[in-house]
């Protein structure tokens, strides 16, 4: 299988090169930073977009006219009207984006076992890759909503939001209360956290770039047990269910690949349209 990656200045650019370089199918993979025209797009088995959100969709017509598989970051656009351009844009193609927090057997498992939605629960998620210098560089626009990217509260929250409309799916959403941490190099938000009332559920939600890298849900169901997830953990209540990896996000590109290669690995990789559900939902509680 030969794989384009075009763009390269996304912050999983490591993990997406990781992925490809650990799949056994891969057998070359071209390199084109966002701002060039590629002249192999015929030539190839699938495209990655991983470059500057406001690339995608002229990106994703030329994906479309050459009838390529493509794996895009998200947010697939740098508003959800955009996104929404974008995914119809890929619609005969097959595609995929680049949520994974579902692909933790922990979070698998604790979805597997809610019979209804809870009745409260709370979503936290901690990456400190801005702390460390990570959004430096290539990948400095992220953080820069003039050049296209967006505060830490989309960047990581959209991961989190995906998660919300899994286990309340069609579910209208309404902002509480908002609270957004500032960043200190002045540019956007380092995170924050929103109260939501989801149905008839109580739910908070946390996100931020200042804490270590970490994935926590506690949620209680309508009979009273309560699960939480700790990264690689899932209990509930007082028994321990599953021990296992964290989050990784070489998952959702290698699952894609496993599905274009005919191995289907059992990692559903997230959809198009579950991309603009979840960029819909994250912007609703970031405007508040």
């Amino acid at each position: 299988m030969r794989v384009l990656l075009w763009g390269g200045t996304h912050v999983h650019v490591s993990d997406h090169l990781a992925a490809l370089d650990a799949h056994p199918a891969v057998g070359m993979v071209d390199i084109v930073s966002a701002d060039q025209t590629p002249h192999c797009l015929a030539s190839v088995d699938a495209v990655i977009l991983n470059g500057n959100t406001t690339a995608h969709l002229r990106q994703a017509r030329e994906v479309a006219s050459a009838h390529v598989a493509c794996f895009i970051e998200k947010p697939l656009g740098c508003t959800e009207d955009e996104a929404l351009v974008v995914a119809a844009t890929l619609r005969d193609v097959p595609a995929a984006t680049g949520f994974f927090l579902h692909h933790v057997p922990a979070v698998a498992r604790f979805l597997e076992l809610l019979a209804a939605p809870p009745v409260h629960a709370s979503f936290t998620f901690g990456h400190d890759g801005r702390r460390r210098g990570v959004f430096d560089g290539d990948a400095s626009w992220m953080v820069d909503p003039r050049s296209g990217g967006s505060g830490s509260f989309v960047d990581l929250g959209i991961h989190l939001t995906h998660l919300i409309d899994l286990i309340w799916p069609n579910t209208g959403v309404e902002v509480i209360d908002t609270e957004f941490y500032s960043a200190t190099d002045g540019l956007s938000d380092s995170g924050g956290r929103a109260f939501l009332h989801i149905g008839a559920a109580k739910v908070q939600v946390e996100v931020s770039a200042e804490v270590a890298l970490g994935f926590h849900v506690a949620a209680r169901d309508d009979v009273g047990r309560l699960y939480r997830v700790d990264d690689g953990t899932l209990r509930v209540d007082d028994d321990l269910l599953v021990e296992a990896s964290g989050a990784d996000a070489r998952t959702a590109l290698l699952s894609f690949l496993d599905q274009l290669a005919g191995r289907p690995n059992g990692l559903r990789p997230a959809s198009l349209d579950e991309a603009v559900i979840a960029q819909r939902s994250v912007e609703a509680i970031r405007r508040g």
